[in-house]
């Protein structure tokens, strides 16, 4: 299978390809990321630039141009470090969720005291 590279457009000396690698086109070299929070991600240090970026959005952002804020760019086999173009997903970004999705233990907690409310309520007619 051949690999396909693009430039990633907000970093024009970057080049991602659709197997999950990233390269500088200036050096012609193959750049390796670190796990950063269970993310492949990059520290670029290129000229008067210093930032980090995750390899996925770098990915995606060469084949399919720059996510929309409203959206997250997700591993559909939920491997972190899978970042093939074709393991990559666009997905809402969540709101009062962690990252398995459910929801904050504070929330669960004032359902939780919502119900045993009810509970009570009924025992007592009404009355808690």
């Amino acid at each position: 299978m051949i690999e396909t590279w693009r430039t990633v457009p907000s970093l024009p000396h970057l080049e991602a390809s659709d197997q999950g690698r990233i390269r500088d086109k200036e050096r012609g070299k193959i750049l390796s990321g670190t796990l950063h929070g269970g993310m492949l991600t990059l520290w670029i240090n290129h000229k008067e630039m210093k930032t980090t970026r995750r390899v996925k959005s770098m990915v995606y952002e060469a084949f399919h141009g720059e996510q929309p804020g409203i959206y997250r760019i997700a591993v559909k086999n939920g491997k972190e470090l899978d970042v093939r173009l074709a393991n990559l997903v666009v997905v809402p970004k969540r709101t009062g969720t962690n990252k398995t999705g459910l929801a904050s233990i504070r929330e669960r907690k004032n359902s939780r005291y919502e119900v045993e409310q009810k509970v009570w309520a009924g025992v007592f007619g009404g009355t808690v």
